[in-house]
């Protein structure tokens, strides 16, 4: 996250720099990425413009865990992870795979990889059974999250 931008207006800068943190490359949250197919609806739930209400779930649900996180309302759910993205349906079904197999590689077309994080690499995904899905009649999440794990964890878990 920009650091000038984090201490413009806290706390309501803190989500702001968080969710929209970006290195020119790679973004924290996809949808905030102008070409993310999903950034339209991003923008659209966050101006309540244009959307059906029952994408503005995923929207409301991102806003308020970072909120019980940052005010120490609850515990981290992702157990310190450090991204999180919204995987396409190809990308979760890749997800999928490795969930079940429990594999310690990590998928390739999985959306991110190790290659994104070589600092905090190893990486794994985690996929949390109560993020409501990205769209309706559909079992995508509206996004997964990106932590460090050591060798011997699986690649994708569901576990926090």
């Amino acid at each position: 996250a920009d650091g000038g931008t984090y201490e413009t207006d806290p706390p309501l800068s803190y989500y702001e720099a968080v969710i929209e943190a970006n290195d020119g490359f790679v973004y924290q949250f996809s949808p905030v990425d102008p070409g993310d197919p999903s950034n339209e609806a991003y923008l659209d739930a966050a101006e309540r413009d244009d959307l059906d209400e029952t994408l503005w779930v995923a929207y409301d649900q991102s806003v308020l865990t970072a909120a019980y996180v940052f005010n120490g309302d609850t515990e981290d759910p992702t157990k310190e992870a450090f991204a999180f993205y919204s995987p396409t349906p190809a990308e979760y079904e890749a997800l999928s795979e490795a969930l079940s197999g429990g594999t310690l590689d990590f998928p390739a077309g999985a959306g991110t990889s190790d290659a994104n994080f070589p600092a905090l690499a190893p990486i794994q995904v985690l996929v949390l059974d109560e993020v409501a899905p990205s769209v309706a009649d559909t079992n995508v999440p509206s996004f997964v999250f990106v932590r460090s794990r050591n060798a011997i964890d699986p690649a994708v878990t569901n576990v926090p």
